[in-house]
């Protein structure tokens, strides 16, 4: 009977498999990191500014000093992918860390592709992951 079970248990498994790929061959990802950044509920992609393009998160930080050692690596990516490496150590909690065109506009980071700048951001869904970047990265 043991038997029988643990071979009901691996059909199970493998038939979730088999529906989470074709979910992923439906829509057209890889992998699901790729899916679960795309379709991330709690993003607003035609957001008018970067506060309101984290409009399920409940705090946002942008990188505004450009001296800061996130700007000064070799490619600007690498230092995008040490803060990432940090907070996927560190973090309790969903995080997401993005480039964006934008220009302060009386202290609402607005989008604009003609004028703007590249600074990088990042949304915290917890105040203590928060918290701990900032006295970490600040």
């Amino acid at each position: 009977m043991a038997a029988f079970t643990g071979f009901l248990t691996t059909i199970k498994i493998k038939f979730e498999e088999l529906l989470r790929r074709r979910l992923l061959k439906k829509y057209g990802y890889s992998d699901w990191e790729t899916y679960l950044r795309i379709e991330d509920p709690d993003i607003n992609y035609s957001a008018p500014n970067v506060t309101a393009f984290y409009s399920g998160y409940t705090n946002v930080h942008v990188f505004t000093d450009r001296k800061h050692d996130i700007y000064h690596w070799d490619v600007m990516a690498s230092g995008k992918i040490l803060v990432e490496e940090w907070c996927k150590e560190h973090c309790k909690h969903k995080f997401r860390i993005d480039w964006h065109r934008v220009s302060l506009a009386s202290d609402i980071w607005e989008y604009n592709e003609l004028f703007g700048g590249d600074y990088l951001a990042i949304a915290f869904k917890d105040d203590k992951d928060f918290t701990w970047f900032m006295l970490n990265w600040s």
